[in-house]
């Protein structure tokens, strides 16, 4: 294979949610020949650790290994040395006396990445920052250019692997969605759900997203006609009535129950999306940090105390217009930051005018 010069410091750059590819600085490394490929595909999910050679044995060959396996697998990790080799003629394959290692010094790889972006958004959806959690999240999901290790087949190490990648890539799909309705954006997640489900017919948070969607959308009958498609095929497949956090989300839209259908586990939509800029936002933010005791205006009419992490709970919770009384029991400073920032969100979800706030709405 003949490359074009390569800069010393160009890291590798692994591709596995989707068909597997292998580029540095931009040119294509991937190794053609099957037999390389799986190889490839055997260290990387693996990287970092040591895999016996008997171990890749087993999985190149699954039908059965020839007598020459141990001398074949000699030469496809040669080969496939000298296709990874970085520009100072390092390998990022070492041998050991079981097997072999591939290092993971420098190197990029975009499940790695994915990990890292739904750990972010699913932190910022844990604390009430919908927006910037599900556009966290969405840049997770894009990372995906099909199934993983996508025409890689025959090992039971790889199959194991593909089962865990594609299991989050659905939590993932879920965790957007629902902050997706958490922002009131109901119309453009209903097509998304209706191709999910055809996909998988039995996964039943996508049932319950796409009965929120349509209601919400102001589509009753078509949510409740959701629910009786959800519940047919559920009993027809698994002999079983549908789980009680979709039975639950039914009786709420059934009976146009808003609190049943957030004690179904579904999050309140923003009503009017608050704009705030920055400098807005760190006066509220360095006011809260401020009280010991404070009254804050939102639609939660029932008075109640706690410590910061129940004050966000307890404005999601609110209905009609009202006021709350909320004690803040003293804690660090890191912790009043993170709290008062997800106050500030959940207040941007009652606030009834929407805009900018001129002024903390709030008062000792």
């Amino acid at each position: 294979m003949s490359l074009p010069c390569l800069q010393a410091d160009q890291a590798l750059r692994y591709e596995l949610l989707g068909r597997l590819r292998v580029t540095r600085g931009g040119v294509d490394l991937t190794p053609e020949q099957p037999k390389l490929t799986k190889l490839l595909a055997l260290l990387l999910i693996r990287a970092g650790e040591t895999v016996p050679g008997d171990k890749l044995v087993a999985e190149l060959w699954e039908q059965g290994p020839p007598r020459c396996a141990v001398a074949s697998l000699r030469v496809y990790v040669s080969q496939l040395r000298k296709i990874l080799n970085e520009p100072r003629e390092t390998s990022p394959i070492s041998t050991t006396s079981p097997g072999y290692i591939l290092g993971v010094s420098g190197v990029k790889t975009d499940f790695q990445d994915f990990e890292a972006l739904y750990t972010r958004g699913r932190e910022r959806y844990g604390a009430a920052d919908f927006l910037h959690g599900s556009e966290l999240l969405r840049q997770a999901l894009s990372l995906w250019r099909g199934p993983v290790l996508e025409g890689i087949h025959g090992s039971l190490e790889i199959e194991s692997f593909v089962a865990v990648q594609e299991e989050k890539r659905l939590n993932c799909t879920e965790l957007s969605i629902d902050s997706a309705l958490a922002l009131g954006r109901h119309p453009e997640v209903i097509e998304d759900l209706q191709g999910l489900l055809v996909q998988h017919p039995l996964r039943e948070p996508f049932h319950r997203q796409l009965m929120v969607a349509l209601y919400r959308a102001g589509r009753q009958g078509d949510a409740l006609g959701a629910y009786r498609t959800a519940r047919r095929m559920i009993r027809e497949e698994l002999g079983v009535e549908p789980g009680p956090t979709l039975r639950l989300a039914h009786e709420a839209i059934l009976r146009a129950d808003p609190a049943r259908l957030e004690a179904a586990g579904v999050i309140p939509a923003i009503r009017h999306p608050l704009t705030a800029g920055p400098r807005t936002r760190a006066c509220f933010i360095r006011h809260l940090q401020s009280l010991n005791c404070l009254r804050i205006a939102c639609s939660c009419p029932r008075t109640s105390g706690g410590s910061r992490d129940a004050v966000l709970g307890r404005v999601r919770a609110g209905t009609g217009h009202g006021a709350v009384t909320v004690a803040l029991v003293p804690v660090s400073e890191d912790r009043r930051t993170h709290s008062a920032c997800a106050l500030f969100h959940a207040l941007a979800w009652r606030s009834p005018q929407g805009g900018c706030l001129d002024g903390p709405p709030l008062g000792v």
